[in-house]
């Protein structure tokens, strides 16, 4: 690769940087209920050490557009809950299965797990997951 394309790549990189686009466990996007603009509002997400994947963010984004009190399957027997509309006996399920121990109401537990379970193979535990 010639050096003057490694020097652009290199102030691409620190463009994207600095803009704090190459850094998603710093803020995620939240949906913001009076406009319904997932772009509007950053929800600080501090305590997490998880790592977003772009299969992750779009997921969630998709699942409940990173509202941490999103409550779906209203219809259904088993209410989901949180960012990852994750239900809670799925939860403990999964949770069983990677050997952790979480609280369903923990937006840091929930994608700790859904990175867990997409990792190994439970991606179509979430209807998003096949769009």
């Amino acid at each position: 690769m010639e050096v003057i394309t490694k020097i652009k790549i290199l102030i691409v990189l620190v463009l994207l940087l600095c803009m704090g686009l190459l850094l998603p466990t710093k803020g995620f996007i939240h949906n913001d209920p009076q406009t319904n603009n997932t772009e509007a509002f950053r929800y600080q997400y501090e305590h997490s050490a998880v790592p977003i994947t772009e299969e992750m963010f779009f997921l969630v984004n998709c699942e409940s557009k990173w509202n941490p009190d999103a409550v779906g399957d209203l219809d259904y027997i088993y209410q989901a809950y949180g960012l990852t509309q994750i239900q809670k006996r799925t939860f403990k399920w999964l949770s069983k299965k990677a050997g952790m121990e979480g609280d369903i109401n923990s937006d840091h537990d929930q994608l700790r797990l859904l990175k867990w379970a997409l990792d190994n193979g439970y991606c179509h535990l979430w209807s998003c997951c096949a769009r």
